[in-house]
């Protein structure tokens, strides 16, 4: 179960669908972006790009959860750097929002197109 203590977690964010290449304890400086717009998903990665920022992953998605519980009551937070393929349908990346069980860990459709109302975990691409 996942450590963030959610009214609802997909059981499909595993460590296995949603792997990491980076090992170790490392301290991040990290920011959550938000437009105001609905932009693209292809818009969103070039705006974080020109910010000198990269996209969230999955496992800084749900330390920030747990670190910051009250964030996603606000409005959603979405880590754009994790995307899986659910096996014969859309790829999907990891978000928290909030639904009626409380604080919720989902999975969206990756690809479409972000409200503006979402926020993006975002990190400083030089890691310290």
């Amino acid at each position: 179960m996942v450590r963030g203590a959610y009214g609802y977690a997909n059981p499909d964010v595993t460590s296995e669908h949603f792997p990491t290449a980076r090992k170790g304890v490392v301290v991040l400086t990290g920011r959550l972006v938000h437009f105001g717009r609905v932009m693209s998903t292809p818009d969103v990665f070039k705006e974080l790009n020109r910010m000198i920022l990269r996209p969230g992953e999955a496992h800084e998605l749900l330390a920030f959860g747990i670190k910051f519980p009250v964030v996603q009551r606000e409005c959603p937070v979405v880590a754009l750097a994790s995307a899986w393929l659910r096996p014969g349908e859309h790829e999907v990346c990891p978000f928290l929002g909030r639904w009626r069980v409380g604080r919720s860990l989902y999975l969206f459709v990756f690809g479409g197109g972000w409200g503006d109302d979402v926020m993006r975990l975002a990190k400083k691409l030089v890691e310290i």
